[in-house]
């Protein structure tokens, strides 16, 4: 049986910190965009109590027809204000469709009538709790703890394996290098039966020093 290799820890945290930082820019986007009429919006206050909490997240999605009961997400006189209650009413007022809205925690209908061009969806899915951070990240404070210094950290770590890596290939590449080196000089020549060959230059010299000993014949010098 092949032996499991151990996880080191930090490749485990730097994992989680990696798809948390990726859930959670996921999540951001997810508030901002509309993938398909899917969108979502955090829930500020607690007028659905108790079914949708406040500090919730709210899944929505246009539908061809609403009807009394459904809980819809619509446009207030400000662009960038949202609000979520539900249909209590639905009539007709010069050929256009309008619904009057109540939050299931309020005593009274809402006083605007809501004309289908405001409606944005109808309520697919709600997450408790979950606006409270998607809120917070959209802050300064929350986009930098949450996002940009994880994301920091997680470039900085891989920035030092590619070093890392890069001073290894060159490491490899010099030795290699050497290696090849030392065997183009090589040991010295042999003959085919293995034994090596001497140089016949350095043979001569070697015998002439051996003749000049003691038995080699004086020369006389001429007066």
């Amino acid at each position: 049986m092949q032996k499991l290799k151990k996880i080191p820890f930090r490749k485990i945290i730097e994992g989680i910190i990696l798809f948390a930082v990726a859930v959670i820019a996921l999540v951001v986007l997810l508030s901002f965009l509309n993938v398909g009429g899917l969108r979502m919006f955090a829930v500020k206050s607690g007028s659905m109590e108790p079914q949708i909490k406040k500090g919730s997240v709210v899944f929505t999605q246009p539908a061809q027809d609403y009807v009394v009961d459904d809980i819809i997400t619509f446009q207030i006189s400000n662009a960038t204000d949202f609000v979520t209650h539900r249909i209590t009413e639905v009539g007709q007022d010069n050929d256009k469709v309008y619904y009057k809205t109540k939050g299931d925690a309020n005593s009274s209908e809402d006083f605007t009538k809501v004309t289908e061009d405001k409606v944005v969806g109808k309520v697919t899915l709600n997450v408790n709790y979950v606006g409270y951070f998607v809120q917070y990240v959209k802050t300064l404070p929350g986009l930098v703890i949450l996002i940009i210094i994880p994301a920091t950290i997680i470039i900085y770590e891989e920035v030092k394996k590619i070093r890392k890596e890069a001073k290894e290939i060159l490491k490899k590449r010099k030795s290699k290098k050497s290696s090849t080196k030392k065997s183009q000089s090589g040991p010295p020549n042999k003959s085919r039966s293995g034994k090596a060959v001497r140089d016949p230059d350095k043979s001569t010299s070697s015998g002439l020093k051996k003749r000049g000993g003691k038995n080699a014949p004086k020369v006389k010098k001429n007066n």
